[in-house]
């Protein structure tokens, strides 16, 4: 049996959004592409650093 799901996990401080282009390099070969976000980074990059406390910039 081949395997037909690749799972991608990012880094900190990294969104799902990094695999954009490697997710669909993989679909497009068939395979079922899984990239789920770190717990609490559920938003787009934009979302993040709006909310992001002004100490840390």
């Amino acid at each position: 049996m081949q395997p037909d799901t690749i799972v991608l996990v990012h880094g900190f401080w990294v969104t799902p959004r990094a695999w954009q282009n490697w997710i669909a390099h993989y679909e497009n070969k068939g395979f079922r592409v899984i990239a789920p976000p770190y717990p609490g980074f559920e938003v787009e990059v934009e979302a993040l650093n709006a909310d992001l406390p002004r100490s840390r910039l």
